[in-house]
């Protein structure tokens, strides 16, 4: 009895590993630390989901639809990397990183992080 009861656990045991990889949970270590990484992406990614900062004059929207705007007026994308996307509208250069922090340049010069 006892023989059957330890192949019964190894099917189930291979059969939970199948499901679990074909649904993408992590099975070892190296895919629970890649896991980790994505949930750290993700956090960063939560905390950019505001739509408004304001701070030294102005006041900055990100619509919906992505569209950022600089007191009302559209900010068009100058630059886009793995790190930060940089819009500009006038003199204006408004910087979203990643982690959440959203710069303000004015002609070239730091300014602050809008808040």
């Amino acid at each position: 009895m006892k023989t059957n009861q330890l192949v019964i656990s190894a099917l189930a045991l291979t059969s939970s590993l199948v499901t679990a990889t074909s649904y993408g949970f992590p099975v070892n270590s190296e895919t629970h630390a890649a896991d980790n990484s994505q949930h750290s992406v993700l956090v960063a990614q939560k905390q950019t989901l505001k739509s408004s900062w304001k701070g030294f004059g102005i006041t900055v929207n990100r619509a919906k639809d992505g569209i950022i705007t600089v007191d009302g007026k559209p900010a068009a994308l100058d630059e886009h990397n793995e790190n930060a996307q940089v819009y500009s509208q006038g003199l204006n250069t408004v910087i979203f990183y990643k982690t959440g922090r959203v710069v303000l340049m004015r002609d070239g010069q730091f300014v602050g992080d809008l808040k």
